[in-house]
């Protein structure tokens, strides 16, 4: 395992052009903003947005905050930042914008990152037919696996769609969670990367332990036709 990095943007190569979708279960939305950041300190103008449903930003994550569903309306963003747009569905979330409305946002940010998936704040999902929702125009999805499940006993409150969980893993009510699951669940062709779009990135988050360390290596061999990396956003470290 190599050095820590402290830049998750670097290490995933992302950059001006690109449009980002964040999948899986497990930090999506902290790496979203994690992401967000970076990529002003680098001086970049980034939206930030969902093509489901996400919990509304608070004012400090981001600098500009647009609910009214009409994205920059053709105006490019004055400064380097973190612009939400979308629709408010409720006092707490927000669903993104249409589909041509963001379409036509894309050219007027450098960067563009997309919450593409949704998992009730569960650490697990199983994926419908429809999910996740990733625009074919995304350049890079990343698929977020909380190495913390491992040892787990299969349940309605650690998986989100348990029906559709059981079906790619082969997991049910009261099994106990294991790397070879974890494995399935990534490299299922309806799985992790259903409908992806762009380069695939595997990001194991939550290691942070010497037992986390040890099951994220052990999965990263069980994935040698990804590309993986393994991490912990809390601590903001990146192998």
């Amino acid at each position: 395992m190599s050095s820590p990095d402290s830049s998750f943007s670097r290490a995933f190569g992302l950059g001006k052009g690109g449009v980002v979708c964040i999948v899986g279960a497990g930090g999506k939305t902290s790496l979203l903003f994690q992401l967000a950041g970076e990529a002003k300190s680098l001086g970049l103008k980034t939206l930030v947005s969902t093509t489901t449903k996400m919990f509304i930003p608070e004012p400090a994550e981001c600098d500009e905050i647009n609910l009214t569903g009409v994205g920059v309306a053709g105006k490019f963003p004055p400064s380097p930042g973190v612009y939400v747009a979308g629709r408010p569905v409720s006092s707490v979330k927000m669903k993104g914008l249409s589909d041509d409305i963001l379409l036509k946002s894309v050219p007027h940010f450098d960067l563009v990152l997309l919450e593409a998936d949704g998992a009730a704040k569960k650490p697990l999902k199983g994926w419908l037919e429809t999910e996740p929702v990733i625009p074919s125009y995304t350049t890079h999805t990343i698929g977020v696996v909380d190495i913390q499940t491992i040892g787990k006993a299969v349940s309605e409150d650690l998986v989100h769609r348990l029906d559709c969980f059981y079906l790619l893993t082969g997991a049910k009510v009261g099994d106990v969670v294991t790397l070879n699951h974890l494995e399935k669940l990534i490299s299922h062709a309806k799985g992790l990367f259903f409908h992806a779009s762009g380069k695939q990135i595997v990001y194991i988050n939550k290691m942070e332990s010497d037992e986390d360390k040890e099951n994220a290596k052990r999965l990263q061999a069980l994935l040698p036709c990804h590309e993986v990396y393994v991490g912990s956003l809390r601590m903001k470290r990146l192998y």
